[in-house]
């Protein structure tokens, strides 16, 4: 049995794809991420106060949602709420990472497949500049406005400091806030006709086949229906299976869903086999969580979401949508924002609970930090549950049933190599957050 790796390009870090091979069969296909960064060893030992910074480290496109799910993990162990306005604040400013994580993918990673796909005109990302520069301005603006609310509520551009335990580290002033509002609001006028016309050329095409998944349950932190919450913050973990039906758990009670292992997977579920599990746009759509106010977006995303539901490519599709409708929701949670002290929580000094557990939505899906305290002050065992972990299964077997199928049509390698890199790609995998030693401790 052979194996040949090819490097995977145009995604967030470094990774390849694993081509194995028995009597010049086709017989497995793997996405690999084997570079090793290790925070839970980083982190174990650390003082408890300190632990949302250093998390923040772990990405530079996702710092914010690390930093918020650390710090909602420490509150948890000391048994202590930030305020509204706190509250409100990582809200925003896990907006401004959403829209230049999202829109960083979509054009640059993401668009010369959609264009191959879609209107069978592959594009290079020079030539894409160079026919379109309306459009890539139009991408290039959301990028820094992106980044421009990354800044204002996270105290800088990446790595945010804003989030503090218990509340926030600063208070953001009222002149940045109506500027936020004009980023917000600018953020949607630009989006919405790329996203119209997106949408209509989902609508008018038909499903491609080299995306199609089948037999999954979708997961993600999503309000129950009548339930009001802050979106990527609040709810309950869902999980629709493949036969419809959805259970909710409480947050602090995941590990009846997912849990680490030793083992080639990293993460093992209650799941079937049988069954792939998938997290970010696609499951938060799917459980509610993604929601549409405008009544005309809402049908135009209807209609195409009632052909390609079950294919992975319209992922970019609701990355745009996310991007529009969050800007939405951060337009509304700007006015819950007054001028409160920036530290008001009383901290304990010594963790009260022996563990704590922090979730929010990451742009790439559910994101789960669980730490145990330990002595002085001090984190003992820390676990990661990252979104591009939980989805390596599927796209490893995304990439096994596709690739095999179009082997037996006897496509050259080539070919095949070029498909399967465009099926990793949809997915947004982000290798920086994903290389992390997960293993089952004693």
């Amino acid at each position: 049995m052979n194996s040949n790796v090819d490097l995977c390009t145009r995604i967030e870090g470094h990774a390849s794809i694993e081509y194995i091979v028995s009597k010049n069969e086709l017989m497995a296909v793997n996405f690999k991420t084997d570079v090793f960064r290790g925070f839970e060893g980083i982190l174990r030992g650390k003082h408890y106060l300190d632990a949302p910074r250093i998390a923040s480290r772990i990405c530079g496109l996702c710092h914010a949602s690390q930093a918020i799910a650390s710090t909602r993990a420490i509150e948890a162990m000391l048994g202590v709420q930030p305020s509204a306005s706190a509250r409100a604040m990582r809200a925003v400013l896990m907006c401004g990472e959403l829209v230049k994580s999202h829109v960083m993918h979509f054009y640059f990673q993401g668009f010369p497949d959609i264009s191959a796909v879609l209107h069978d005109k592959p594009l290079g990302l020079e030539e894409l500049v160079r026919n379109n520069p309306e459009f890539t301005q139009s991408m290039f603006e959301l990028i820094k406005l992106g980044k421009d609310v990354c800044e204002a509520f996270g105290g800088r551009e990446i790595h945010a400091i804003s989030p503090a335990v218990g509340g926030k580290s600063f208070t953001v002033f009222p002149k940045e806030i109506n500027q936020t509002r004009k980023h917000l609001e600018k953020i949607q006028e630009i989006s919405r006709p790329v996203l119209d016309d997106l949408l209509e050329d989902f609508h008018n095409a038909s499903p491609a086949e080299d995306f199609a998944f089948k037999n999954v349950a979708f997961l993600a932190l999503a309000n129950e229906p009548g339930v009001d919450g802050i979106y990527r913050q609040d709810g309950k973990i869902a999980i629709e299976l493949p036969s419809g039906s959805v259970r909710r758990i409480a947050p602090d009670g995941f590990k009846e869903l997912v849990w680490t292992e030793e083992g080639l997977r990293g993460y093992e579920t209650s799941l079937d086999e049988s069954i792939g599990l998938l997290v970010g746009p696609m499951a938060r759509a799917r459980l509610g969580a993604l929601e549409v106010d405008d009544h005309e977006l809402k049908d135009a995303v209807a209609r195409a979401w009632s052909k390609w539901k079950d294919n992975m490519l319209f992922n970019y599709a609701l990355q745009l949508v996310d991007v529009h409708e969050s800007a939405s929701m951060a337009l509304e949670i700007l006015s819950s924002l007054s001028g409160e002290t920036a530290r008001d929580q009383t901290i304990p000094d010594t963790p009260p609970n022996p563990a704590g557990t922090g979730i929010v939505e990451a742009p790439r899906g559910t994101l789960i930090h669980h730490y145990a305290s330990g002595e002085d002050n001090r984190l003992g065992e820390v676990d990661l549950y990252i979104p591009t972990r939980i989805n390596i299964p599927l796209i490893d077997r995304m990439l096994t049933t596709r690739c095999r199928a179009l082997a037996d049509k006897g496509l050259a390698m080539d070919e095949i190599k070029r498909r399967a890199a465009m099926i990793v790609r949809t997915f947004d995998p982000c290798i920086s957050c994903a290389t992390h030693l997960v293993t089952h401790r004693p």
